[in-house]
């Protein structure tokens, strides 16, 4: 809250100033073009004056004193209008007080060189008359001066009475004082004026007589721009004050940078929310149906596609559940059972168990990727029953996928948990490279990893796992794919709706199946891609990635 607070206080003082400021540069510039054009014109009046006869100076002075008295009085545009101030109401009456300052200010300037003009003039002709005038200013301020005096006096003997000698004519005697201090004070302020001003007329007599020398000693007259200045001092304090406030604004400080990168980072929102629609779009409309009339990937067309699916026999052109939560599967002393130690359930006590490193040595890299170490090697010396089920994994199940001899699989290790191999026939995988399809590299699947039996598949998929016959053609989405015959006819087709892939909910290519003896395998639910997090997204994405190209 007081974090709050502050930020709306810097907000508020940053957006008063940025209104204010411009306003008061233009009262500050419409004033000064006002006192351009009048000090042009003074100038050359004054000029004028010096032409005049002493009466049209005499004259001029009245006039002048006349004109400042009326400006003095004149009303002005108010500044302000209830219940509320307006900006341009606010604007005007500042613009006509500071004008009136300075016509005020300019007219004083030249009563006074036109009095100088006048002094000056007439102190030529005679300097004995100058200094008579002189004389005669400085017995008048005497006189002035003498009676203020006096009036002071009278001031500090009026006291007010004491109600405690007199109380009954008290009231008589405070009525009489009071008005009696009222005429004293109010002839005080009419002496002092008085004084003020003849002080002034002496003292600017005193000056012209000393100088008397010619006619040429009086100098041209020229405006004190210093006194216009302090007529406008109140307007340049204040636009200074509001410069100050904005530069220590912290709102102010921080509005300069951001604002010099806004068309820049504009241009890379527009392009963060085009580029990728744009991207989308030659994907879908170009690229995908391009791809879709590409020669489709066979990796053993020789291969037999035969496949059992233990406890459901084989599948039919129908999608047939092989999978459930727990499996049972009986192994005989021929056989090997490499399970993966989380899905080992129950088992009998006899036999040998022990610890198998990797599930094949000549696959080091994609066993270790695909988490397919340490696994739990069972061999009995009887026929014993086993039971596989997701320990740790609420949503797995389990299915097994027997391929009789001559038959081969394209599985994604991501989903193998375990194999069931016979002893005198070690376990065959072979890797096969596409780098010449346009259906490898959009699926960005470079490599295809080939189990061939006989051997028995464990696999694992979230909510279940389906397989399928490829028949004539089937589809599915790439992230649930688990394996398909090496036999079958596989390629990538467009998603049939636009809309989905734009809003990034359906990926841009299903897989697709074509073969009349083959089969394809899927997981129900697919998990891949549904990470919690951008960072984390980002970094799984591009591990994820690197191990799609190596089949993995």
């Amino acid at each position: 809250m007081l974090a709050g607070k502050w930020i709306y206080s810097e907000w508020h003082d940053w957006q008063s100033s940025l209104a204010a400021l411009p306003a008061l540069e233009l009262i500050a510039q419409e004033v000064d073009t006002h006192r351009a054009g009048l000090s042009e014109g003074l100038t050359a009046q004054v000029e004028r004056a010096r032409t005049m006869s002493n009466a049209m100076l005499d004259a001029r002075i009245e006039t002048i004193s006349l004109s400042i008295g009326a400006k003095s009085r004149e009303k002005l545009e108010p500044m302000y209008s209830f219940p509320r101030p307006i900006g341009e109401q606010l604007q005007r009456g500042m613009v006509s007080r500071f004008k009136r300052g300075i016509e005020i200010e300019l007219l004083t300037q030249e009563r006074d060189y036109v009095k100088k003009l006048r002094a000056f003039r007439i102190d030529v002709f005679s300097r004995e008359t100058a200094e008579k005038n002189l004389e005669q200013l400085r017995i008048a301020h005497v006189k002035v001066y003498g009676n203020l005096m006096q009036n002071e006096r009278q001031l500090a003997l009026l006291q007010e009475p004491n109600w405690r000698e007199h109380p009954i004519r008290y009231m008589q005697w405070k009525r009489n004082w009071e008005k009696k201090l009222k005429t004293v004070n109010f002839a005080h302020r009419k002496l002092a004026s008085d004084n003020l001003l003849a002080y002034r007329a002496f003292s600017d007599q005193k000056a012209i007589v000393s100088k008397i020398a010619g006619p040429n000693r009086l100098a041209p007259f020229r405006v004190n721009e210093e006194r216009i200045v302090a007529v406008l001092k109140p307007l340049q304090d204040l636009i200074a004050q509001v410069n100050a406030l904005m530069s220590d604004n912290w709102i102010n400080k921080l509005s300069g940078p951001v604002m010099a990168i806004v068309p820049a980072a504009a241009l890379v929102v527009m392009s963060a929310c085009l580029v990728p629609i744009g991207i989308k779009l030659v994907f879908y409309f170009i690229l995908a149906p391009l791809a879709g009339r590409r020669r489709a990937i066979s990796i053993d067309s020789d291969a037999s596609g035969e496949v059992d699916t233990v406890g459901f026999g084989k599948p039919g052109a129908d999608a047939a559940g092989v999978s459930s939560v727990s499996r049972s599967v009986t192994i005989g002393k021929d056989d090997v059972l490499l399970i993966h130690p989380e899905y080992l359930q129950s088992s009998g006590s006899g036999g040998q168990k022990d610890t198998k490193w990797l599930l094949d040595w000549s696959c080091p890299f994609t066993s270790i990727a695909a988490g397919l170490v340490a696994m739990t090697r069972i061999r009995v010396d009887q026929v014993e029953s086993v039971v596989l089920s997701a320990t740790e994994d609420p949503l797995s199940e389990v299915a097994l996928l027997s391929l009789p001899p001559g038959a081969a699989f394209v599985i994604q290790p991501r989903g193998l948990v375990g194999v069931i191999h016979r002893t005198d026939r070690p376990l065959v995988i072979t890797r096969h490279w596409r780098l010449g399809s346009l259906h490898a590299w959009l699926t960005l699947q470079l490599r295809y990893l080939v189990f061939r039996g006989p051997v028995t598949l464990i696999v694992k998929g979230c909510r279940g796992v389906k397989v399928e016959a490829a028949g004539s053609g089937r589809s599915i989405s790439q992230t649930a794919t688990l394996g398909f015959s090496a036999n079958v006819a596989y390629s990538t087709i467009r998603s049939e709706t636009f809309f989905p892939y734009l809003m990034s909910k359906q990926a841009l290519f299903h897989d697709h199946f074509e073969g009349q003896s083959g089969f394809y395998m899927y997981e129900e639910t697919p998990r891949g891609g549904k990470k919690s997090g951008s960072v984390e997204r980002g970094f799984e994405g591009m591990t994820d990635a690197v191990l799609k190209v190596f089949g993995i």
